[in-house]
């Protein structure tokens, strides 16, 4: 089985630009496969103060994330429900040859 049989999840990616008149405006990346395991754990983010993170996702190494980024989850219960969630950490682990994977932590 490969690493991609394994991201069973899918979230939807929303990035923010500016248009011609420099308002604010969404670009939203839709079904992005992943696979998010709940915790709540204590994560130190990029900017080095500590923020409690409520999920962990795993993405293929070549999706493009930043910390700009937010992650929209739909609730599988009830798909009119979708909450958006920032970015807190993305670290990218590798074996002893190449990078591996994505993890994402978001709170």
């Amino acid at each position: 089985m490969s690493y991609a049989g394994l991201l069973i999840n899918t979230v939807d990616l929303i990035d923010y630009t500016k248009d011609i008149w420099q308002e604010p405006t969404e670009v939203v990346i839709s079904n992005v496969k992943c696979r998010i395991m709940y915790a709540n754990q204590l994560i130190r983010d990029f900017r080095g103060e500590e923020v409690m993170s409520f999920a962990k996702l795993f993405f293929l190494k070549s999706q493009a994330l930043t910390h700009t980024m937010m992650v929209r989850i739909t609730n599988p219960d009830n798909v009119a429900k979708k909450t958006d969630h920032p970015i807190i950490k993305i670290r990218q682990p590798q074996d002893s040859v190449k990078l591996h994977h994505k993890e994402v932590w978001i709170s």
